[in-house]
């Protein structure tokens, strides 16, 4: 695993460039679309989560975005729900999470919900979540 660190992301631990281990989704390198709430990283322990933002790529459209991401992060959780329309999904080994909603109060009673689908995904793999 190669670390990449983020002192001024105030998470704990070190980061990893992409790399899963065999048979696992423990110790996914997640990245949150613009539009997905920050606190839900509270609850994806055992994951190194960082935002759009501060990879600086705010703004991006949703392809660019993608190809961005698919060469450092394993999973892109998004409420976007215009990425499944995206033309460069196919291909990629960047699994994305789609989830119904960017409401905070939604997503956390989810949590549960959110955890099984993350360990859950395969690599490449689009899955959309309905929250209730």
């Amino acid at each position: 695993m190669l670390p990449l660190g983020d002192a001024g992301d105030g998470l704990q631990g070190s980061r990893t460039l992409g790399v899963r281990l065999a048979g696992t989704n423990a110790g996914m390198n997640i990245l949150l679309d613009e539009c997905v709430p920050w606190p839900m990283r509270q609850f994806l322990t055992g994951h190194e989560c960082t935002t759009v933002q501060k990879r600086g790529w705010g703004g991006v459209k949703n392809g660019e975005l993608i190809r961005l991401a698919a060469g450092e992060f394993d999973l892109f959780i998004t409420s976007d729900q215009n990425i499944r329309y995206q033309r460069n999904l196919a291909g990629r080994r960047i699994s994305i999470l789609e989830l119904s909603t960017s409401d905070l109060r939604r997503i956390r009673a989810a949590a549960a919900d959110i955890q099984v689908a993350i360990a859950s995904i395969k690599p490449g793999e689009f899955r959309h979540l309905s929250i209730l």
